[in-house]
């Protein structure tokens, strides 16, 4: 394999730095810009090599220590060797180049504000799906990479909370203790995968299982473990890991788990999803207030979950949420009566369908969609601009699908600002708010309400 300097010319988008050679790119995990690079090249074709990188020659004034252990194998931090300040940097930046080659109108009339962060980059992940494995004739928590088929521990890992951690190196040594064995994808048995919730210093356990679940004389001693209040199973032999929440199963404990969020009390069910950062979580269900349309008195929130950010909209607002799972829903309700939000209805169904009917029977002047790493549904776009909403309010967690999301409404709605969040310090992944006005009264609103930060 053969060497080569490469100079560093900027970061790409799944992190890695990026240089060329002979006019062809050189993509360079761990690299960043500016830094000349001492690469193996082993991989070529006709666009780009990639480099594995043997030595950085000059270091960048954003290089730190990289203090993880297990990072010069591991996948999972794409960016622990460049400071928060700089991860920061590059996030903005990676939604300017977005924009750039996804949204149609001109996207420099786009405000792409500061990355909020609460500079919190350890033990901040208070929800893990973990896959089980055989390493060294032991059931452990961790994944074989693809490429080297090096084996990455999960049970010790940073980023996730000190109280996961420690319970995962129980639930290791009971699998040990109990013989337990890993999935055998032929008999269709054994672990396959594990979820763990942290809310209120108490851990929810999901286990992913073959047909055969769990044993009974481990689930005695998982109980003893200090802060598990609830043990579920999914029985799931299902090829593609395509795991169906509905077939959870619960074997101990309770039905719901507490959560303090936002100074507020939530109930959360075993199948309702909470952040994986609830600390940014708050910090967005703070800033949802200051990002809101002052002059909105109406709001229609889709895919509202339990309720985290429904409950930080003013209560002087009418909020009509919709959910496609009842148990959101139930989560939903519970939590605005508990906490005397008055002003919240929830219903449950087809989210294109749900939003035709309220747009087309109720006074909303604005839509609050929360997005997932899907597209947006065409139906529910369809809905969206043939509606007489004013703003749409957008909440994503994928960059790329934020933005292509955002240019397939561009006719009707421009995009006034985004606002991104650091969910995942030391990885690309942030989630992004954006302020769309409908076109015809867009110069209207920037006079009055509007100004770039």
């Amino acid at each position: 394999m053969r060497k080569e300097r490469i100079i560093i010319k900027k970061m790409g988008i799944n992190g890695e730095g990026i240089g060329y050679l002979n006019k062809k790119v050189v993509f360079v995990k761990g690299a960043l810009t500016n830094e000349e690079v001492e690469v193996e090249l082993d991989q070529s074709n006709q666009r780009f090599y990639t480099g594995k990188l043997i030595k950085v020659l000059t270091p960048s004034t954003n290089r730190r220590r990289i203090e993880c252990y297990k990072s010069k194998e591991c996948l999972g931090c794409t960016l622990l060797h460049a400071s928060i300040s700089s991860q920061e940097l590059y996030k903005k930046e990676l939604i300017r180049e977005t924009l750039g080659k996804y949204y149609q109108d001109n996207p420099n009339l786009i405000a792409v504000r500061d990355i909020i962060s609460n500079h919190k980059e350890r033990n901040y992940k208070n929800l893990v799906t973990l896959p089980i494995a055989k390493f060294n004739n032991q059931v452990r928590f961790g994944i074989f990479q693809r490429e080297s088929r090096y084996f990455t521990e999960m049970s010790d890992c940073f980023l996730q909370s000190k109280r996961i951690n420690l319970v995962l190196k129980q639930l290791e040594e009971l699998f040990q203790l109990h013989k337990t064995k890993e999935y055998n994808d032929r008999f269709k048995t054994g672990l396959r995968f594990l979820i763990v919730k942290e809310m209120d210093n108490k851990l929810q356990l999901i286990f992913i299982t073959g047909k055969d679940g769990l044993k009974a004389s481990l689930l005695d001693d998982i109980k003893n473990i200090q802060d598990i209040v609830s043990v579920y199973v999914s029985k799931n032999t299902s090829k593609y890991q395509e795991f169906e929440i509905e077939k959870y199963e619960k074997i101990y404990g309770k039905d719901y788990m507490s959560l303090t969020f936002n100074h507020k009390k939530y109930q959360v069910s075993a199948k309702s999803e909470i952040p994986i950062n609830l600390a940014i979580a708050e910090l967005i269900a703070n800033s949802l207030p200051s990002l809101l349309p002052k002059e909105i008195t109406s709001i229609l929130e889709i895919n509202a979950g339990i309720g985290l950010y429904t409950l930080a909209i003013p209560k002087s607002m009418t909020v009509k949420s919709i959910n496609q799972y009842s148990y959101y829903s139930n989560d939903l309700k519970a939590n605005a009566e508990k906490n005397e939000h008055t002003n919240i209805e929830v219903e449950t169904g087809k989210f294109a369908e749900l939003t035709g009917k309220i747009l087309k029977n109720k006074q909303i002047d604005a839509v609050l969609l929360h997005g997932d790493r899907n597209p947006i549904d065409d139906k529910l776009i369809e809905e969206l601009t043939k509606s007489k909403i004013t703003y749409l309010l957008y909440l994503s967690e994928n960059v790329s699908t934020c933005i292509k999301d955002i240019n397939k409404i561009s006719k009707k709605f421009g995009c006034d600002f985004i606002q991104a969040f650091d969910t995942t310090p030391n990885n690309i992944g942030m989630a992004l708010f954006c302020h769309l006005t409908v076109k015809q009264k867009k110069t209207i609103h920037n006079k009055k309400n509007f100004t770039k930060s």
